[in-house]
């Protein structure tokens, strides 16, 4: 739909001024949902639109990967491709695995990387991104005609050894906050 654009039907029942829209849309997520949509334009007539509605734990997960697209983006214009962008949600298992999964991605050929831990929920992972993130190269391996590589890396562990530019804000909890102190810690030893 469209500004302008005016619902006049939802499942062939009519919108009326005095219409509950709610009580018609109940439990239609998930399912086939018809809009009968009238456009201002005189070139476009009644059209019908099938939709299928989710339920709002799906939005908000939507909404957060569209917040985490644009603010990647941001990174990656304004540092000309320079540096990779990774937002950890929170302290959980799930999302450590997430961020090595966005890390590798995101580290791959840039210089450095921007960790975001704004609005993080907390959790207990902590230790487990200090020890990705300030972990450094101690052992090059070399083959001939290759450029020698951190032998940890060789053997599947993950070596960043880039700068790193850390957000934060007043809405991260608990271990993040942790994480964010001893983060910052770490870089001034």
């Amino acid at each position: 739909m469209k500004p302008g654009d005016e619902l006049l039907a939802i499942n062939d029942q009519q919108i009326e001024a005095h219409t509950n829209i709610d009580e018609i849309l109940g439990r239609s997520v998930e399912r086939r949902v018809r809009l009968r949509i009238a456009s201002p334009d005189a070139s476009s007539s009644v059209r019908e639109v099938a939709v299928r509605p989710i339920d709002m734990n799906s939005y908000g997960k939507l909404r957060y990967r569209a917040w985490v697209q644009t603010n990647e983006a941001y990174v990656h214009q304004v540092s000309a491709g320079r540096l990779g962008y990774v937002h950890i949600p929170e302290m959980s298992y799930e999302s450590y695995q997430q961020f090595l999964t966005d890390l590798d991605t995101e580290a791959y050929g840039k210089e450095g990387v921007v960790i975001d831990v704004r609005f993080n929920h907390g959790g207990h992972t902590a230790s487990f991104l200090l020890d990705v993130l300030t972990r450094r190269s101690m052992v090059l391996s070399a083959r001939p005609g290759r450029r020698p590589i951190d032998s940890g890396q060789m053997m599947g562990n993950r070596v960043l050894d880039r700068p790193t530019v850390l957000i934060t804000n007043e809405h991260t909890g608990s271990n993040a906050q942790s994480f964010t102190c001893l983060l910052y810690t770490s870089r001034c030893v």
